[in-house]
């Protein structure tokens, strides 16, 4: 249905929003509380979602995408005609009253917001985009909107979290024990360690960024991208 909307904009050159949204601290949620609240936070969050979204005068598309992923898709809206209702449904998770068994759980979701432009030839191209405006969001500290890289509202002494990083292994020859060369390993930082990542779908545009961070600490300075 996505990619069905992206061709029609892009055939009848009309404006359309791409929203990609998580629910922040999920996995903690599901193991401090149980995975019966985690269930009942992505209702609770959908209901939420939908009801803010019926207030919206234009056309709209809500899907869960996996997990606590969803994806709010605004045809025939600019940017500057969606950001009102995107301030709208962050702000009403936020404002969630949830308990289970009665203790509060907070809800809030970061956001990561695009536009299909020009030169977008499928919906992925959209769809790297939020997904590396959401990393932004994340890397601010969460519960926050980010578009096209630029995050609204952000505090300007907030501590930029980062949750991905790229570690260096060493290859070494054997027989003269020689470092030949350094290899990348990506960690997400989880509970308080870096651990290895279940999925490893960051954004090319967030990649790269890492990359470059780590050079610049690194005498290296080429890299082998297989």
């Amino acid at each position: 249905e996505a990619t069905q909307l992206f061709e029609q904009m892009k055939r009848d050159n009309h404006p359309m929003t791409f929203v990609e949204l998580d629910l922040d601290n999920f996995k903690a949620i599901n193991d401090k509380y149980s995975h019966l609240a985690g269930n009942g936070v992505l209702v609770t969050a959908t209901r939420t979602l939908k009801a803010t979204l019926d207030d919206y005068e234009g056309s709209w598309e809500l899907y869960r995408t996996g997990g606590e992923e969803f994806v709010i898709l605004l045809p025939n809206a600019s940017l500057e005609q969606s950001i009102p209702i995107i301030r709208q449904c962050w702000a009403a998770i936020d404002r969630i009253d949830y308990h289970h068994n009665r203790e509060a759980i907070q809800i809030t979701a970061s956001f990561g917001v695009t536009t299909v432009q020009a030169q977008d030839v499928v919906l992925d191209d959209v769809y790297g985009r939020a997904d590396d405006s959401l990393y932004v969001s994340k890397q601010h500290g969460r519960n926050c909107i980010t578009i096209d890289g630029k995050t609204l509202d952000a505090n300007p002494f907030a501590t930029v979290v980062v949750t991905h990083t790229f570690f260096t292994q060493p290859i070494i020859e054997l027989p003269t024990q020689q470092i030949v060369c350094e290899e990348l390993l990506m960690r997400i930082f989880d509970q308080g360690k870096w651990r290895l990542p279940v999925q490893f779908d960051l954004g090319i545009t967030t990649q790269v960024s890492l990359m470059e961070r780590l050079l610049g600490e690194l005498q290296v300075k080429s890299l082998s991208i297989n």
